[in-house]
């Protein structure tokens, strides 16, 4: 008994061999149809360069911060930035004879996208990029991708010098500007010195120093000035009882030597003490009182009593040595109350400047706070300005950020893609299988019955015996016959291919 596997191939290979004809010719149009969407097929040719960004040379590390050199972190974006630019496409179309037609604005917008989406850029490495462009023209495919790459490596060579130009002009600005300032704040120092002697270190203790000075002088003063009235009014009591002892003074006088007295003693609470004072307001009572009594005396001798001989008093020697002395006394009372009011004044004149001093010392303060800020400013920008400049002349000598071609763009000689080659042998495939496959479909679907199995296992009957098919001798010759034509037929198509393909 034969397996049901067997039954069906058999089966298979009787219905290809009736479909013989429908086989071949199918195989014939693949392949033909195959080989016309071969020929027909676009071409398309790609060329690549790879461009190289070397961060480190050997100038590098010599100049490490005293230069910048360019970091770049994402080169891929800022490659497709770049060459993906309208400057940049526009040199290409024009270095590529793209404009010779005068082509309208939407024209150029329309080759502008196309050079954008033929170009493709990928970052291989850290340090290199990769720019690939792919059209239907080697020759214009090979041009437009080494212009892509000149092209890029002199804006990124432009760019660089004239970051670094950039960088460094404006830091020159910087340094002018704080460099005016610095000389405005020196010139506010001079005016706030000049006009104030006084605002430098340690005049504040210099000035405090002489305000204890002058105020333990005061002091001293004020004591040899209470000593020195003391000693008047000792003087004029004794010269006042030795008057009288010698000549018998009238009323008159005495109460003159009264009134001297108690003025005396109101001059030396005055010193202390304010006019309100009740000592004071009482002396100034007494005073008045005595003048009245002067008046009142100086009447009565007016009137013809008889006054005491002045002469005498003044012959008398203790008399003259004790008005000596007086006016010593006097003369001494006068000399340090000149000392003491000059002392005083003086002494007002020098709290005044240390209440001065407090704001002449914040300003200054403030104006050497401003001065060391501005000059620690102007000196580092002064460091970074020799450094930008170093930059400056590392990135026009090409020192800094070095990017160059490292692989050159290539001229395609074969077209990326399918070849027409693979279109003939995926025809020569498909032509032979696709046939196959639908007969197979065809007869896997089919609910007629072909085997013998189908009764026995489908329709669960009983089969007797299975009659072959058996072709007469005419029939035999016409499937020979048959056969061999169709033999030929593909063996023809596939030589005629060949040919096709090896004297294209």
């Amino acid at each position: 008994m034969q397996t049901e596997t067997e039954e069906r191939l058999k089966v298979f290979y009787r219905e290809a061999f009736a479909r013989r004809r429908l086989m071949v010719t199918s195989f014939v149009v693949i392949t033909v149809v195959m080989l016309l969407v071969g020929m027909n097929w676009p071409r398309t040719y790609e060329s690549s360069t790879t461009i190289m960004i070397e961060e480190q040379n050997i100038i590098e590390p010599l100049m490490a911060g005293a230069a910048v050199s360019t970091d770049i972190s994402d080169r891929a974006h800022n490659a497709s930035e770049l060459i993906f630019s309208r400057a940049i496409l526009m040199q290409v179309l024009e270095h590529g004879d793209w404009l010779d037609d005068d082509p309208s604005p939407v024209e150029i917008e329309y080759m502008l996208d196309g050079l954008r989406g033929s170009t493709n850029i990928t970052q291989v490495s850290r340090n290199l990029i990769r720019i690939s462009y792919t059209g239907g023209d080697p020759e214009q495919v090979y041009q437009t991708t080494e212009k892509l790459a000149n092209l890029f490596v002199e804006e990124m060579a432009g760019s660089k010098s004239q970051e670094s130009d950039a960088a460094f002009a404006f830091i020159d600005q910087q340094v002018r500007q704080y460099e005016q300032e610095l000389q405005r704040s020196e010139e506010r120092l001079q005016e706030l010195r000049a006009r104030n002697p006084d605002a430098r270190p340690g005049a504040r203790e210099e000035v405090a120093a002489r305000v204890a000075r002058l105020q333990e002088r005061m002091e001293t003063l004020e004591q040899s000035l209470r000593e020195a009235y003391i000693a008047e009014r000792s003087l004029e009591e004794q010269l006042s009882g030795e008057a009288e002892g010698a000549t018998g003074f009238s009323r008159a006088e005495r109460i003159r030597d009264r009134i001297a007295e108690l003025e005396s003693e109101l001059d030396t609470l005055r010193l202390t003490y304010h006019d309100t004072y009740p000592d004071v307001i009482t002396l100034k009572h007494q005073i008045e009182d005595l003048n009245q009594a002067l008046a009142q005396e100086e009447e009565r001798e007016a009137s013809g009593e008889p006054r005491a001989d002045d002469f005498a008093i003044r012959a008398n020697p203790v008399y003259q040595e004790l008005q000596g002395r007086l006016y010593d006394a006097r003369t001494t009372i006068r000399t340090l109350r000149a000392s003491l009011e000059d002392t005083e004044q003086r002494l007002q004149q020098e709290q005044a400047r240390a209440a001065s001093m407090e704001e002449v010392e914040a300003e200054l303060a403030k104006l050497l706070r401003d001065y060391e800020v501005n000059q620690g400013i102007y000196e580092d920008l002064q460091l970074r300005r020799e450094n930008a400049r170093v930059s400056m002349n590392l990135s026009r000598d090409h020192q800094g950020l070095h990017v160059r071609v490292y692989e050159p763009p290539y001229f395609a000689h074969q077209p990326d893609g399918p070849r027409l080659a693979h279109f003939v042998l995926g025809g020569f495939l498909l032509g032979a299988a696709l046939p196959l496959a639908l007969l197979f479909l065809f007869v896997l679907l089919d609910p007629r019955v072909r085997t013998g199995t189908s009764i026995t296992d489908d329709l669960e009957l009983h089969l007797l015996g299975v009659v072959p098919h058996m072709a007469t001798p005419a029939e035999a010759r016409q499937e020979r016959r048959s056969m061999i034509i169709s033999a030929l037929v593909v063996m023809a198509t596939v030589g005629v291919v060949f040919l096709f393909l090896l004297f294209r």
